[in-house]
């Protein structure tokens, strides 16, 4: 008679005792499912929310640190910016200057109309034929890689462009240009000039440009405000990507124009450059590879950024409450997992003892029959795999239910008490690092209720709960019957034999 038929009688003949195992391991199994079906649904509603929370990171200056000190103020530098750019923490940089270009005879696009227009008016000032000319420190632009903007016709700025430009397609439409339309940029000329004829002024160098790329907006763009969002809307179509170079280029014309005409705003022993970092210091941002990495990132930007400066993240001010919550539902989840574990080894171990007491004498007949202990302990561990693989098989649908209707009630009611039923902490407003330059990095995430956090948290079955379970259940069962055993091995075997 093989083992298999032989566990199988067993098992037939004490029915009681294999129905008290089957329960105890089903209750334990199912304590164990939940453990671990929440703690993988947090887990995962953990991550989904990590993917959620800004990457970005921006340069800050403490200026209450500074005033208190009485040091000096180091600007930030473009070999600084690049210098942090390279740390292994950073997916990618970005930083720009802007400048401003005179088109003669441009139509710049307008989106307000009627009333609105006129009360637009009052509050915004058009420039007329002034369009700004954004300068990337590489060819990532972000309005391009957040989506604000898609390429229509063209292709992007690449290595080696110098004077060559993108323009959107309502700018391209009005002024009738198309890829490759070639036309001619100056910087601005100052209302000093008119103010002041007497003065000898220079003419200023005309820059030929080419169109190598149109961009369009997507649709959806908003922010907080409807006026705002038609100055930005109109400053984005008004606007045009030039190169690194190119832009340099006119913002030192630029600015070593306004040295002469606004002598008495601008100081020109400071030199362009200084006006350049100024500008950079609030049109720069870091995107890291893991917001999980910011505390590594911060320690060791701080080291290369100049006294004063800092990391500022915007993680920070969102879902703080969610993941308290999170972690302490996963907490309670681990004590549970420990606590089902622990009873479930220690009842089992005396489970197991008492029933080898008890069959001692059938154990004395199987050795005069020639059969090993081991081969005694193998059968018995069969039997209490058997019975424990339809328990865990129980259990795993039993812990589904459970966690489903448990879980998701613990945490409502977590979070509700965490914010109400919208998380203060999780609401942020739209995140622009250098708006008055256009540079919108990402938009608004959105308040978040308890019924989107409820939405984000899933409870499933799947592949890694299911192996949890049974590799747990199995080494429990596993366990309890080698420390139980021990009373078997130490027993000698002619008293086994004797009953």
């Amino acid at each position: 008679m093989g083992d298999l038929s032989r566990i199988l009688i067993t098992l037939k003949r004490k029915k009681g005792k294999a129905l008290v195992l089957f329960f105890i391991m089903t209750i334990i199994g199912t304590l164990i499912s939940i453990a671990i079906t929440i703690n993988t649904a947090v887990q995962q509603t953990e991550n989904k929310f990590w993917l959620q929370v800004p990457r970005l990171v921006v340069p800050t200056f403490d200026w209450e640190a500074y005033l208190l000190s009485g040091g000096t103020r180091d600007t930030l530098t473009p070999e600084i910016l690049k210098q942090i750019g390279k740390l292994p923490q950073i997916d990618s940089f970005n930083f720009f200057i802007r400048a401003e270009v005179e088109i003669e005879g441009a139509i710049l696009y307008q989106h307000a109309s009627g009333a609105l227009a006129e009360f637009y008016e009052s509050h915004f000032r058009r420039n007329g034929k002034i369009v700004h000319a954004l300068g990337m420190n590489n060819f990532q632009i972000p309005e391009f890689e957040t989506g604000l903007l898609t390429l229509s016709e063209g292709r992007m700025l690449a290595s080696g462009d110098r004077q060559h430009v993108l323009i959107s397609k309502e700018f391209a439409n009005l002024n009738h240009l198309s890829v490759g339309s070639e036309l001619d940029v100056t910087i601005p000329r100052s209302s000093s000039e008119s103010l002041l004829p007497e003065k000898d002024w220079a003419p200023l160098e005309v820059f030929g440009i080419e169109v190598v790329g149109i961009f369009y907006l997507e649709e959806g763009f908003s922010s907080q405000h409807p006026l705002f969002d038609i100055h930005r809307r109109e400053q984005i179509l008004n606007q045009m990507f030039i190169p690194w170079d190119f832009a340099e280029t006119l913002y030192r014309q630029m600015m070593e124009y306004l040295f002469m005409t606004e002598d008495d705003l601008m100081e020109e022993s400071l030199g362009w450059e200084y006006y350049r970092n100024l500008w950079l210091e609030e049109h720069s941002s870091f995107l890291l590879n893991d917001i999980r990495e910011l505390d590594a990132f911060r320690l060791q930007a701080i080291e290369i950024l100049p006294d004063f400066w800092g990391i500022r993240d915007f993680s920070t001010i969102m879902f703080p409450q969610m993941l308290a919550v999170m972690g302490n539902m996963s907490e309670l989840m681990d004590w549970i997992l420990l606590g089902a574990i622990s009873s479930g080894l220690l009842i089992i171990i005396l489970l197991i003892f008492f029933y080898l007491k008890e069959i001692k004498g059938e154990l004395g007949i199987f050795l005069s029959l020639g059969e090993s202990k081991w081969k005694i302990l193998k059968r018995l561990l069969g039997e209490l795999l058997l019975i424990s693989m339809g328990a865990l098989t129980l259990s795993l649908f039993i812990g589904q239910i459970s966690a489903q209707s448990v879980s998701h009630q613990m945490l409502l009611n977590d979070l509700q008490q965490a914010g109400g039923n919208e998380l203060a902490l999780m609401e942020i407003e739209s995140i622009c690092i250098g708006c008055g330059g256009n540079s919108f990095r990402f938009h608004n995430p959105g308040d978040m209720s308890v019924e989107e956090l409820l939405a984000a948290y899933e409870i499933s079955m799947d592949f890694t709960t299911i192996v949890s379970l049974y590799a747990i259940g199995i080494g429990v069962i596993v366990l309890s019957t080698g420390i139980a055993s021990t009373y078997l091995w130490m027993l000698p075997t002619k008293e086994i034999l004797l009953g």
